[in-house]
């Protein structure tokens, strides 16, 4: 091994090793341990005389260490109640030596460059799922959980971290069921072969990935090449004597029908005492039971859809195993029927032992950040598709249709910045994707390469017309946006960019992706000098296959259910240094249902976040999906087991919060001495808090006192948060229901100096609310602030997520235009956010899963 490859692996080792039982570092702490590194690295036998680059070591283990933190137990949301779970890995770890594991950890911190923090918390995450799953040191076990992430978020590095951690432990066989499309499997084959086998199953020779740093025996039975999944020859072959006590194996295959029929006459043989983990990658596609009939799924005569039956069949083959689906778009998972136990395929795979949601990294770009929940939210990448011709334009290659013609040119322009920031080998991708009839995509792959080839050719003439149209764009839509979102300090010139653009023309292809086409994405092939490519398609495209180094996306293709549509946002995930760069042409409509999913998934995970606290299995507490007018949250056939049209709407758990008014006068003015009015009925407070002590705090309010308030207030309804109207409807049921009796009030105040106002015998410092555009409304986009909450629970000594009775917050509040109080609105706004405890209570906008229905029953 190069002598300076070995230093620097030596460096990060003995980082990791120096950082156990470490909570946190300090700068200082840093900097100390990466001289002590260093120093070891000089006293090293081995690399005394080597000439090495001490301050590159330097470098790298400062990006390893930075703002190094130890990822907290406590952070990690997970739905459980099994007390015993944690116990078996934690007397397994006392003697086990991890070797998977710890090959796998060095391999991602010494080739792909994660943090310390990253290895921490990625340790703690799949740590905690082993625990959920079964001990394979018991004689039997039946365990079924799911891991909800973000769509190209970093699910495949999660279960790959543990596979490796489940073969240390003692399972013999890691049964990967990849997508239900070839490329997507050979993908996965690969990141198997790199990170879990250690040599490239094409030739069974070549050592890769984990393989450099330590050989351990794995059978990979699957292969990376096309031809090499599970397949009737393999099943007739003597394949099942790969799979033995002796030695772990691991598949990765499709969920097709005749792939699975020979995976379970392979398995048939296979000793039935070996402990089996199946992770399902994409869970929420194929695996789902959709057969459409009335019969009781109870029924002996009941037969599931083919490809749910044959993994239920698959699994129960074995005595001791565990099932853990993977997806970023739950929904029909959590709503399966968890109450079947069919007599011949057993139980669904509902999640009945645990639900794990992985957190999103912070350089993430998910549906919030891109679209954020209303218009003037999310990141300036959008643009709008405005000619409703575009779709039947391209699809009978008739004419190219403007805005996707500026979106090929956006494409070539994101690919020359990267390189102007040194970006130079890294991939670039754009997608097109109109519709998924494959006999469409060569047609508008013809219209898209006799564009390309115009543009190309107008750049290698220097032709004055298409430097123009790039300088408009440069000017007109790139610096803009960069300058807005500021990250780097520097916009490039625009003779080097266009310079670049030249070069960069030369270097991009054009691909069909779908099942009739030759052309594969396969990046590996290019990554010595990055591929450049323009990949059209539909299906192919929509779920599990990564488009590496994706800027530029042009979709119109719609869909009517959430997670079909969450999954064909390609654009999802990690941008690092380029997202500034990226560009997302899409329709009107496809914009208003991003936010809509964007609304739902966050409230889905919130919910998640706050039934943590519950200490509940998921089998035993009831999980729910907003609605749409429009969509549906999957597929009706995934929708059999659902409940919906709950009559009311619950803000269980939440925390709404008035952002827009209305402009009237009289309306706010109402407002304003109606809330005099309830201040002045509270008796004197002696609770002044606050650094200035005017945050005011009353307690034991009635809810009879808080309804007859909220009953004269007059808001507008607001599609995240509703409006204090529903908000009096929900009070009234929990307070019907004996719950609610009392409340505590706040009247909140800026803790800065200025805005003094007196309001009903109180002066508060009058927080201040920028307005943004909403037509004939006033809307302020935000009401509390980022620490309003955490400063009450300080107040109140109590975590809002377990607080017994409601807490109003009652803001007086000065609406500003620049920086100023806007002149043109009258000042007596009053705003207003209710922080609700968790209830049972369910609501007439969610979808609710068999578990809730039944709690609704009760």
């Amino acid at each position: 091994m190069d002598q300076q490859l070995f230093a620097e692996e030596f460096a990060l080792l003995s980082a990791q090793m120096n950082l156990n039982g470490k909570d946190k570092l300090t700068q200082q702490e840093i900097t100390d341990l990466i001289e002590k590194v260093i120093q070891e690295i000089s006293n090293n036998s081995a690399l005394k005389d080597s000439d090495l680059d001490i301050d590159g070591i330097r470098g790298i283990l400062q990006r390893f260490l930075k703002d190094y933190r130890e990822y907290d137990d406590d952070e990690i949301v997970i739905l459980t109640n099994d007390k015993d779970s944690k116990n078996w890995v934690k007397e397994f770890h006392r003697v086990n030596r991890w070797e998977h594991w710890r090959r796998f950890r060095n391999y991602l911190t010494s080739t792909k460059k994660r943090t310390a923090f990253q290895i921490s918390q990625l340790h703690k995450l799949t740590h905690r799922v082993l625990s959920s799953i079964g001990n394979p040191a018991l004689n039997s076990f039946d365990k079924r959980g799911l891991v909800v992430g973000y769509v190209q978020s970093g699910k495949t590095e999660n279960y790959i971290a543990l596979a490796n951690k489940a073969i240390d432990t003692g399972y013999k066989l890691v049964i990967i069921l990849s997508g239900i499309h070839n490329d997507l499997r050979t993908q996965t084959q690969k990141r198997v072969d790199e990170e879990v086998i250690g040599i490239d199953t094409e030739d069974f020779e070549t050592i890769v990935g984990v393989g450099k740093i330590k050989k351990i025996d794995i059978n990979p039975i699957t292969q990376r090449t096309k031809e090499g999944d599970i397949s009737s020859s393999r099943a007739n072959f003597p394949t099942h004597n790969l799979i033995t006590k002796d030695k772990p194996a691991i598949i990765v295959t499709k969920k097709v029908a005749p792939v699975l029929e020979s995976l379970k006459d392979i398995l048939s043989k296979v000793d039935k005492d070996l402990p089996i983990l199946i992770i399902d990658d994409e869970a929420d596609q194929a695996s789902i039971d959709v057969m459409n009939s009335n019969r009781d799924r109870n029924d002996v005569n009941y037969n599931p859809s083919t490809i749910n039956k044959l993994i239920r069949e698959n699994f129960l083959l074995f005595n001791k195993r565990s099932y853990v689906g993977y997806t970023a778009t739950p929904f029909a998972n959590v709503l399966i029927d968890h109450r079947i136990d069919h007599p011949v395929y057993g139980p669904d795979l509902f999640p009945k032992d645990f639900i794990t949601d992985l957190p999103k990294q912070a350089e993430y770009l998910g549906p919030d950040e891109l679209f954020g929940f209303k218009d003037g939210e999310g990141l300036p990448l959008i643009r709008p598709i405005e000619d409703d011709k575009s779709e039947k334009q391209v699809y009978d290659a008739t004419e190219m249709p403007e805005d996707l013609s500026k979106a090929i040119r956006s494409f070539i322009m994101s690919a020359a910045v990267r390189h102007l920031r040194g970006q130079v080998k890294e991939h670039n991708s754009m997608l097109i994707h109109i519709n998924r009839s494959v006999n469409s995509h060569d047609r508008i792959a013809e219209v898209v390469r006799e564009e390309f080839l115009t543009i190309k050719t107008k750049l290698e003439q220097s032709e004055e017309d298409i430097v123009k149209d790039f300088q408009e764009l440069w000017r007109d839509d790139y610096v803009p946006t960069s300058l807005e979102m500021q990250i780097f300090n520097e916009i490039e010139l625009w003779d080097d960019v266009i310079s670049e653009i030249k070069q960069v023309v030369s270097l991009i292809k054009i691909m069909v992706i779908n099942g009739e086409s030759n052309d594969s994405l396969d990046y590996q092939k290019y990554v010595d000098e990055g591929l450049y490519v323009i990949a059209i398609g539909g299906d192919k495209l929509s779920r599990g296959l990564t488009l590496e180094g994706l800027t530029v996306s042009y979709y119109l293709r719609s869909s009517k259910t959430y997670d079909t549509l969450m999954q064909m946002g390609r654009w999802f995930g990690y941008k690092k240094d380029f997202e500034d760069l990226c560009r997302i042409y899409i329709s009107p409509d496809l914009i208003k249902d991003f936010r809509a999913i964007a609304i739902a998934n966050f409230e889905f995970r919130d919910l998640l976040q706050t039934m943590k606290k519950a200490d509940k299995k998921p089998i035993d507490f009831g999980l729910r999906i907003r609605s749409h007018s429009v969509m549906e949250v999957t597929s009706l056939l995934k929708l059999k087991s659902a409940t919906t049209n709950v009559e009311m709407k619950s803000y269980a758990g939440s925390k709404p919060q008035t952002i827009i008014f209305h402009p009237n006068d009289e309306k706010i003015d109402g407002n304003y001495y109606s809330t005099e009015e309830f201040l002045k009925s509270l008796p004197k407070t002696e609770f002044n808090l606050g650094s200035e002590g005017m945050v005011r705090l009353w307690k034991q309010v009635t809810a009879e006192e808080i309804i007859n308030y909220l009953d004269k207030m007059e808001f507008p309804d607001d599609v995240t948060f509703g409006s204090p109207e529903k908000w009096v409807k929900y009070i009234q049921h929990e307070f019907n229901a004996g719950k609610f009796d009392s409340f505590k009030v706040f009247l909140m105040s800026n803790q800065l100096k200025g805005n003094a106002d007196i309001i009903g015998g109180y002066v508060s410092n009058r927080p201040e609310r920028k307005i943004y555009p909403h037509k004939g409304l006033i809307d302020i986009g935000v009401l509390r602030s980022g620490n309003d909450l955490d400063e009450i629970s300080v107040y109140i000594e109590e975590d809002l997520d377990s607080i017994k009775e409601p807490i109003l917050l009652i803001y007086p509040i000065v609406v500003t235009e620049e920086k100023q109080p806007s002149k043109n609105i009258n000042q007596n706004i009053i705003g207003l956010s209710i922080v609700f405890p968790y209830s049972d209570t369910k609501d007439v906008e969610y979808t609710i899963n068999t578990v809730a229905a039944e709690e609704l029953n009760k």
